[in-house]
């Protein structure tokens, strides 16, 4: 389960900084609050197990990861929406590792 419910990050140069940990099998936020023609860029670190984080509407793909790393991801969403994310590795997916991408 999420330890936290949202997370919007912090604008840094111009770029929305988002980060979010993992673990097994969880991400530490369920959703990630963007704005829509804002440059953002998703960083994900891992705590345990091994991990990415995917939004294929969004084409967002991370690196895959192990504990201790960290990866990321830059896109700028274009379109106000609901988007899903989740983790590619093997069946974590179907184990719970999923969350929303909210463009506003």
């Amino acid at each position: 389960t999420s330890t936290a419910t949202s997370t919007a990050g912090q604008v840094v140069n111009g770029v929305r900084v988002v980060e979010i940990s993992a673990g097994n099998f969880f991400y530490s936020a369920s959703e990630i609050r963007v704005k829509a023609g804002e440059p953002t860029k998703i960083v994900l670190k891992v705590k345990q197990g091994f991990h990415d984080l995917v939004s294929d509407t969004l084409s967002v793909r991370t690196g895959q990861v192990g504990a201790g790393e960290f990866t990321s991801a830059s896109f700028t969403p274009a379109t106000i929406g609901t988007y899903e994310f989740y983790c590619s590795v093997g069946s974590h997916k179907a184990m719970g590792m999923v969350g929303k991408i909210i463009v506003e």
